[in-house]
């Protein structure tokens, strides 16, 4: 064997025996410290807490953004036709209209369309352009 092997067996020897023997003294979790006397004068109190910040209140959760594509707008007997597109669907939609039961079209009056997303009776404006 050469003097490393037998370095790193003593090593590991030291190792097991500490292990195994090691530190065998009962935990002491008391403080030796000296006992105030009568004449002590006591420490000041602490501070009142301070009152906790009034936690913001979240802000209320906003409706998603209006998800379809304009494609097109008509006037057919005064009343207009707006055409839309999400994803591979594209809708016909007229006032008073319902979309995929989330959308109702509350109005159409170029260069805007109003309508309201359901789940949160939250009114939004999508751009349509200038009426022709």
């Amino acid at each position: 064997m050469t003097p490393r092997q037998y370095l790193m067996a003593a090593g590991l020897a030291v190792s097991a025996a500490l292990a195994l023997w090691g530190d065998k003294r009962l935990a002491d979790d008391s403080v030796d410290a000296p006992l105030p006397s009568a004449r002590a004068v006591a420490a000041p109190a602490a501070p009142p807490p301070l009152a906790a910040p009034v936690a913001e209140q979240a802000a209320p959760a906003a409706a998603p953004v209006v998800p379809f594509t304009v494609l097109d707008k008509a006037l057919s007997n005064n009343t207009w036709e707006v055409f839309l597109a999400n994803g591979n669907n594209t809708y016909v939609i007229h006032e008073n209209s319902t979309v995929d039961y989330t959308y109702r079209i509350d109005s159409i009056q170029p260069p805007a369309l109003q309508l309201t997303y359901l789940p949160m009776n939250t009114v939004q404006h999508l751009d349509i352009g200038a009426a022709q």
